[in-house]
Formats: structure tokens, sequence, C-alpha cells
């Protein structure tokens, strides 16, 4: 009986080990990347335009369903810029 204890204790740990691993890449991922996509710019200012009070496709265009730019909006009520974005976007990669 506790053989089984051991290896099911050892499985959560390797199991643990390798979640932290992938949140640590996709750190390095996210951060080090360049500002050169404009997609991650043009999310970034739909979510400010809606912080600032703006509504999707009646006073900005849009192409994708809002839902994002208003969680992005709500997280960047703490602090508007393009480092906030890319937390909530880390948290984004890593719960998904």
């Amino acid at each position: 009986m506790n053989k089984v204890k051991e290896k099911l204790k050892n499985e959560k740990v390797i199991k643990m080990i390798y979640y932290i691993l992938i949140a640590v890449l996709a750190f390095f991922i996210i951060f080090n990347t360049k500002i050169d996509n404009m997609d991650e710019i043009w999310n970034f200012s739909f979510a400010k335009n809606i912080i600032n009070g703006l509504v999707p496709y009646k006073d900005f265009n849009v192409i994708v369903t809002p839902l994002s730019m208003y969680l992005n909006g709500l997280l960047l009520m703490i602090n508007s810029n393009l480092l906030t974005f890319r937390i909530i976007y880390f948290i984004y990669y890593v719960v998904i």
C-alpha cells in the first residue's frame, strides 16, 4: 500500500515539474518576443479603447469578437501598458 502511495506522489511531483517547465518556457517565449507582431499592438489598442469608454463596432472597427478585448480591458485597468498586456497573455497561455 505504501508503494502505491509513493508512486502516486512521485507522479504528482513529475506532473508539477512538467507544468512548471512549460510555464517557464512560455514566460521566456512571450517576454523575449520583439514588438514586431502587429496583432499584439492591435489587441492592446482595442482593449485600451474599451478602457477609455469606446464601444466596439460603434466607435472603432474590429474583425474578431470583443470578448477577449473586454477581459483584457478589465485587467489593463490595473496598469495600462504593454508589459501588463504581455503578463495577461502569459496567464492565458499557461491556463490553456
